[in-house]
């Protein structure tokens, strides 16, 4: 079949598709952006909670010892290694800054302060950042940050905007890192 055929071919197709096969073919596409653009994501994100709950049945699993509970000492060891080091604040602070940038926020220069523990095993890694962005933007931040990094707890989140209308607010976000130093 030449050119000139298939054309003639290809157009005498699409006048006898009419009102409703055209409907039909939209429904297609929209059918198939909607497999592209949610369901494929979708799918994607329930493999990696599927893998989060089989890594925290594991842990689960791992609580017992050949069915037996661990002691108090052990649970006690296992709850103080799941903290970072300190040799590990460059990382997590590594994952906060991209977690902003992930969010596109500005995170001017910060106050760090280091604060050892007087008679527990957790030491202290303040984090005090200026923000800057929009408020739905914060506010997923902080949630995405503090489900990322377990050990981070959010000590206070201070916002302001000049003018109502405003769309970026202006603020400051501290944190405190936990951090274990051992015995």
């Amino acid at each position: 079949m030449n050119v000139p055929a298939l054309r003639h071919r290809t157009l005498y197709i699409v006048r006898r598709l009419g009102l409703p096969g055209w409907l039909g073919m939209a429904l297609l596409a929209a059918a198939l952006a909607g497999l592209l653009l949610v369901a494929l994501p979708a799918a994607g994100h329930l493999a990696r909670l599927d893998a989060q709950i089989a890594a925290d049945q594991e842990k689960l699993s791992n609580c017992t010892a050949g069915g037996a509970a661990l002691s108090p000492a052990q649970r006690l060891a296992s709850f103080y290694g799941e903290f970072p080091t300190s040799e590990r604040v460059p990382d997590e602070l590594a994952r906060l800054f991209k977690l902003a940038e992930t969010h596109k926020l500005e995170l001017d220069v910060g106050e760090y302060s280091f604060v050892r523990a007087q008679g527990g095993r957790l030491d202290q890694f303040r984090i005090a950042l200026p923000i800057k962005g929009s408020y739905p933007d914060i506010r997923a931040f902080a949630a995405e940050v503090l489900a990322a990094v377990p050990a981070l707890s959010l000590e206070s989140l201070a916002l302001r905007r000049e003018k109502v209308a405003d769309t970026v607010v202006d603020g400051r976000i501290v944190f405190l890192l936990f951090v274990e130093h051992g015995t």
